[in-house]
């Protein structure tokens, strides 16, 4: 979502109340287990909801014309699916 939805395609955040949650930058790995994450079920909700709405936005980037740099050559998506992978 942080990459794909909002970087580059300039939407706001789908659950804005849990940015900070998933901030590496603002929690340790040791101090992850104690967070309020998303309960399982919900947390796969939300990851089929970004992937839907990523699908959409790659089929309606030009790739390979004009664009920043997240954009050309599809970097941004090329990046994600690497860090997925």
């Amino acid at each position: 979502e942080q990459w794909l939805l909002r970087a580059v395609g300039g939407r706001e955040a789908i659950r804005p109340e849990i940015d900070g949650l998933y901030n590496a930058f603002e929690h340790s790995r040791a101090s992850r287990p104690s967070l309020p994450l998303l309960a399982p079920a919900e947390a796969r909700t939300y990851a089929s909801d970004v992937r839907g709405r990523a699908l959409e936005l790659l089929e309606g980037t030009p790739l390979h014309e004009g664009g920043g740099p997240l954009e050309r050559a599809g970097f941004a998506f090329g990046m994600i699916a690497q860090h997925e992978q």
